[in-house]
């Protein structure tokens, strides 16, 4: 959440627009292409559209933002249909006081979600924002050899650190030890066996601010 105060609603949505631009897993979705027996692919689309609902901020915009948070959070998301990014702008007559973003984790975890949070702030104050790393770019980091090294330390690292953690707080051992970085990861939630109703559009006056086939800026209406 974001306290928004001061901004009106055209800015609001031209700094998230901004910021959908610039980090490309806000723009990505699921969809299963029928490749690999129907396993789903994400896809980073060039062109597209947020839905923004606006919210009465009542007589209290913070708890009128937490309830729409815990709505966000209450609902599961369609990765095949929505995107990874929930919007709404609390409002006061016709001006934003607070802006709140419910994340889906499959594309965001705190530490990203918190990263779009400041680029929005620097966005509204005007602050140019370099490009940023993309999900591609990172992979192909991890997987060269500074990044394999990085890695093990790390892995060498948290287990020093839990192997100081008194066997007294885990008395049962439930399984046996097992080597998981052997192989592919697969969540037993595949998307592609779960489909979940796309969500409706929203009325024609709700805000839709659109990114562009190329470069920011996008543009709202």
């Amino acid at each position: 959440m974001l306290d928004v105060t001061g901004h009106d609603a055209d800015a609001v949505l031209a700094a998230l627009a901004t910021v959908v631009c610039r980090h490309e897993a806000l723009r990505t979705r699921l969809c299963d292409d029928g490749r690999d027996a129907g396993d789903p692919v994400q896809r980073v689309h060039g062109a597209g559209a947020y839905s923004v609902e606006l919210v009465d901020a009542g007589d209290d915009p913070d708890a009128t933002a937490d309830d729409l948070m815990a709505r966000f959070n209450g609902r599961v998301f369609d990765y095949l249909g929505e995107w990874p990014v929930r919007p709404a702008l609390v409002v006061v007559g016709d001006a934003p006081v607070r802006l709140v973003l419910g994340f889906c984790h499959l594309f965001s975890d705190g530490a990203g979600s918190q990263i779009v949070l400041d680029d929005i702030v620097k966005a509204l104050a005007g602050t140019p924002l370099e490009p940023a790393p993309q999900p591609a770019e990172l992979v192909a980091a991890q997987h060269s050899e500074a990044g394999q090294r990085a890695a093990k330390a790390a892995l060498r690292h948290w287990e020093r650190e839990l192997r100081r953690i008194p066997p007294t707080m885990f008395p049962d051992q439930v399984a046996p030890p097992q080597d998981r970085r052997s192989g592919p990861a697969r969540s037993p939630h595949r998307p592609s066996a779960r489909r979940w109703p796309r969500r409706p559009r929203g009325p024609a006056s709700t805000p839709r601010p659109r990114w562009p086939r190329r470069a920011p800026p996008w543009s709202a209406s």
